[in-house]
């Protein structure tokens, strides 16, 4: 399938104006992991068996302990399915307050427009490892960040269009509009994919300048 430039996706995927510095990132979730008692080979362990791996980094009121990073942390029509709503995901992981990555989330946030409500996670995704394809109406803005995507892609199709986009750890942070598209996440290579994903429940503001719109 050919790879098609993410900024040739009508209206689906687009580049905000925002430069994330990825090698701080990697070395928060390093940093992130080791305050969660997790080690990346564990992680790497699990993949083995399991087609991905998610960290939340915000969670649902009054949950203590590692329920705060793994209760809920399935894909979003699970969420919906349990009749868990992403706009209750209201407290930051206290551990992250501190970290280059929290305040990036902040940042995208301003470029949102309007405060972000929805689940924020770190996933991972297995190598031959895919979500499915879904049209999420849920949460119908979803940012991306690229930490680690190799030989992974992004698949969409409207009608008769499709598309297969790679999105490299280049420092971009992408947004994506799960409502107007079917689409997945594919990894056909041969280490796991990892990323940020910020779900979003409530509108976005555009911002003056949008890069990425095809005509």
């Amino acid at each position: 399938m050919k790879y098609t430039p993410a900024y040739f996706i009508p209206g689906m995927l687009t580049p905000l104006l925002i430069t994330a510095d990825v090698a701080q990132l990697r070395e928060d979730v390093n940093t992130l992991l080791s305050r969660l008692g997790i080690t990346l080979d564990s992680i790497h362990d699990k993949l083995k068996t399991d087609l991905g791996y998610a960290i939340n980094l915000n969670h649902l009121p009054d949950l203590i302990g590692s329920e705060r990073m793994f209760m809920y942390n399935g894909l979003t029509h699970h969420l919906t399915r349990d009749g868990i709503d992403q706009r209750d995901f209201t407290e930051t992981l206290e551990e992250i307050k501190d970290l280059y990555l929290y305040s990036l989330i902040q940042n995208i946030e301003n470029q949102h427009g309007v405060p972000l409500k929805g689940r924020f996670q770190l996933a991972w995704l297995a190598s031959g490892g895919y979500y499915g394809i879904s049209r999420d109406e849920t949460c119908p803005v979803v940012y991306h960040i690229p930490i680690e995507t190799e030989g992974s892609y992004f698949y969409a199709k409207f009608v008769r269009k499709e598309w297969s986009v790679k999105t490299p750890p280049d420092g971009k942070v992408w947004r994506m509009l799960k409502d107007r598209f079917d689409s997945d996440t594919i990894n056909d290579g041969d280490t796991p994919r990892l990323s940020i994903i910020l779900n979003a429940t409530s509108e976005f503001i555009p911002h003056r300048v949008d890069l990425g719109e095809a005509n």
